[in-house]
């Protein structure tokens, strides 16, 4: 713990006996700006947890590899591509307890995988700054509270539910390959800036759900493809294509009136 954190080289406790937790906290106590910098090739391997807070945020480009869970406890901003696993062969979870956002151009990507590990997003996710992209390997449930606007989203496993707690807009496309997706908020979440032809792929073998008032807004195709006998789609809202066609490979069932 200390007023301001610049981490330039590798931290590694994974080759320890038991737990090699890993804590960085910068405080700004002493009146130093309080922030916590991880720089691009500062990653980060331990045998326990990683802990990680900012008084005034966390800035990171660095890799992460943890045993155990780990935490961003203050906003964290991606100065370069991250990738963060968690748990090993067991799973552990990954959660960001404040807001998250990329730094600009050129577009950084979050890769993160967690087994058997839940993902949770606590708060904003792109909002200052979209030019985000995020790609989940795998994980069980995958949670983003609130509202998300990123340059695209791709989930390639999750074994339980991934839900979007508020609206979700997308410069570009959404891939989604997992068991049951849940989109809920008001208004529109979009897919694709206008004239881009960016797609939403939904390949669930569990259910599809989208909340009374939640409307889909897709500049090119929305396709829901079946991955189990079990798969199913149930709409509260609208799903618009402006470009390209609209289709559903398992049965729908609308829960309120749809268009």
């Amino acid at each position: 713990t200390t007023d301001t954190i610049q981490l330039s080289s590798t931290v590694d406790t994974a080759t320890a006996v038991t737990g090699g937790i890993v804590t960085l906290t910068a405080d700004g106590a002493g009146g130093g700006l309080g922030t916590l910098t991880i720089d691009a090739n500062a990653n980060i391997a331990s045998d326990g947890e990683v802990n990680l807070t900012g008084a005034n945020g966390i800035q990171t480009g660095g890799n992460i590899t943890s045993v155990g869970t780990v935490n961003f406890n203050s906003a964290t901003t991606l100065s370069n591509d991250v990738a963060v696993a968690a748990g090993g062969l067991i799973g552990a979870d990954i959660n960001f307890v404040g807001t998250l956002d990329g730094i600009g151009l050129p577009v950084s990507t979050l890769t993160l995988e967690t087994g058997l590990g839940n993902i949770t997003f606590q708060e904003n996710v792109g909002l200052a700054s979209p030019l985000l992209a995020i790609t989940i390997t795998d994980a069980v449930d995958v949670n983003f509270a609130k509202t998300v606007a990123l340059d695209s989203f791709t989930q390639n496993f999750g074994s339980g539910t991934t839900t979007f707690g508020d609206r979700m807009t997308l410069e570009g496309a959404f891939n989604f390959t997992g068991n049951n997706l849940t989109m809920n908020g008001t208004g529109d979440s979009a897919v694709g800036v206008a004239g881009s032809l960016a797609a939403m792929n939904v390949t669930n073998s569990g259910a599809f759900t989208t909340g009374t008032g939640l409307n889909l807004v897709v500049d090119g195709s929305f396709t829901q493809s079946s991955g189990d006998a079990a798969s199913t789609n149930s709409l509260g809202g609208n799903i618009t294509s402006t470009n390209e066609a609209i289709t559903f490979a398992s049965a729908v069932t609308l829960t309120d009136n749809v268009t």
